[in-house]
């Protein structure tokens, strides 16, 4: 149960157990099976430096550290009473969401002029730097995973070229008007990211970005307007995504071009729309990967959004206080869990 009394938003989120809830009898299951409670109360608490987070944990401040940051795991890997855990088919895709709504990135050739630009392993070897982590991944819908595909991804796995980015910007009638970059700073892996993009973006010499920094919070906020960046909306924002909820087109929600319907940069493509809607009613696993290929194709013609890098961040936890911990591909559970 939620403890409203006790929420301090941005620092403390606090749950309770609710005794009247009976589980299935039968075993934990991942985010299936018996979900059994074994303690009164569960405090999240936001730690906004990954320094401060980890230090924490070393000291036995928290017992559990979603997402501990890669530069201080051989730190964690050292302690004894510190386990790390990675599920093999967890990880997660970096997103570069261009908004479709608003110059230059409605216009087709200015996406297309961002593949020319970005280098795919750059953020890789930031964000997760231990090597036994990366997949250097071109597909939309993830590596590893049945729709497996990198089709059309040519110009993205090619060599960078800024005279090539350059033409398609001038084409697609860019003059040099400011690109607003919404700029996360207290997240564990979009501010590094952003770092690279900008650096990245910046190194091409004839873009003018307005990069605005701001928490994570603010980002999830002003991604909702629709308004142009001059009246407070924006040009690129960096996310990312679970590689389980978007390995099927269906699932994936940020490579869908529904338009007004669409995730936050609205795409906007039928063509891309009516290829999601006959994979969903393909009759067997060979149309639908054959139609995989084809989305694939469509995808990196039209530009959704630009994915870097595919990685596995493990979970760290005080083996020495808690136990039962799920090893899942998604959002940890914290049911079966139990303090010693």
């Amino acid at each position: 149960m939620f403890k409203r009394d006790e929420w301090v938003p941005g620092s403390k989120t606090v749950y309770a157990k609710f005794t009247d809830y009976v589980p299935r009898k039968e075993p934990a299951s991942g985010h299936a099976g018996g979900k059994t409670v074994k303690v009164d109360r569960v405090e999240f608490i936001w730690l906004s430096d990954p320094q401060t987070a980890q230090s924490a944990l070393v000291a036995g401040e928290i017992d559990y550290l979603e997402n501990p940051a890669p530069d201080f795991l051989p730190i964690l890997e050292a302690n004894p009473d510190i386990k790390l855990e990675v599920h093999p088919a967890a990880g997660t895709m970096g997103i570069i969401q261009l908004n479709h709504l608003h110059p230059p990135f409605n216009n087709v050739k200015a996406r297309q002029a961002m593949y020319h630009l970005i280098n795919n392993a750059d953020y890789l070897n930031t964000i997760a730097a231990d090597p036994n982590l990366q997949t250097l991944c071109y597909s939309y819908f993830g590596c590893g995973v049945a729709m497996e595909t990198d089709a059309g991804s040519e110009p993205y796995k090619g060599d960078k070229d800024v005279a090539k980015a350059e033409q398609l910007f001038k084409e697609a009638g860019y003059k040099g008007e400011p690109i607003t970059i919404l700029h996360a700073t207290d997240h564990a892996y979009i501010n590094p990211a952003n770092l690279v993009m900008i650096q990245q973006l910046r190194k091409a010499g004839f873009l003018n970005l307005d990069v605005q920094a701001m928490d994570w919070g603010s980002v999830v906020s002003r991604r909702a307007k629709k308004e142009t960046p001059a009246e407070g909306g924006w040009n690129i924002f960096i996310t990312g995504t679970t590689v389980l909820s978007s390995s099927t087109p269906i699932t994936h929600v940020s490579v869908g071009m529904g338009c007004e319907k669409a995730w936050f940069g609205w795409p906007c493509d039928a063509t891309f729309e009516d290829l999601r809607k006959e994979w969903a009613f393909a009759p067997d696993i060979e149309t639908r990967k054959r139609l995989a290929v084809e989305l694939s194709k469509r995808a990196y013609d039209q530009v959704p959004y630009i994915s870097f890098a595919q990685w596995r961040n493990p979970v760290a936890y005080r083996s020495d206080v808690i136990s039962g911990v799920l090893s899942v591909p998604s959002v940890p559970p914290m049911w079966n869990i139990e303090k010693k």
